[in-house]
């Protein structure tokens, strides 16, 4: 758990703070922001910094920062970001970042979502195990 805040800490952001932190599917997490496009359109996105994580630290980061699920171990089985060419670190090929949609798109999600909490349906849960929770247990061996 150590391991996985330091890491996160210590990457560079912008000086705004307008950025969020996305595990991709490379094995790579990376500091992303969004960049200006108009409101209806797909959203572009930059990374501003990226850190490739080993098997091990990829384990420790899902095991700290997700709830389990098959689709994400399946997702991540046998993934290694440290063997990603360091080019694709900060410019990933096509396909590695997924959209977040428009701008409209994501206000509509949010709103949705928050509605869903308010009337009971949703939980109101963040990622992760509460304080003293207990912690994921992701198997990434290849199969």
């Amino acid at each position: 758990r150590d391991m996985v805040n330091s890491l996160i800490k210590y990457m560079k952001r912008p000086e705004d703070g307008k950025c969020f932190t996305c595990l991709c599917k490379d094995g790579v997490l990376r500091i992303l922001y969004f960049l200006p496009a108009p409101l209806d359109e797909p959203t572009p996105i930059a990374v501003y910094d990226a850190k490739p994580l080993s098997p091990e630290l990829l384990k420790a980061y899902l095991d700290y920062r997700m709830e389990w699920s098959q689709e994400v171990e399946d997702r991540f089985r046998g993934v290694d970001g440290t063997s990603v060419p360091q080019e694709h670190w900060l410019h990933p090929p096509p396909g590695v970042i997924e959209s977040r949609g428009s701008k409209n798109e994501r206000v509509e999600e949010i709103k949705r979502y928050n509605d869903k909490v308010r009337q009971g349906e949703g939980s109101g849960k963040t990622a992760g195990p509460a304080c003293g929770g207990m912690p994921s247990n992701f198997d990434l061996r290849p199969r």
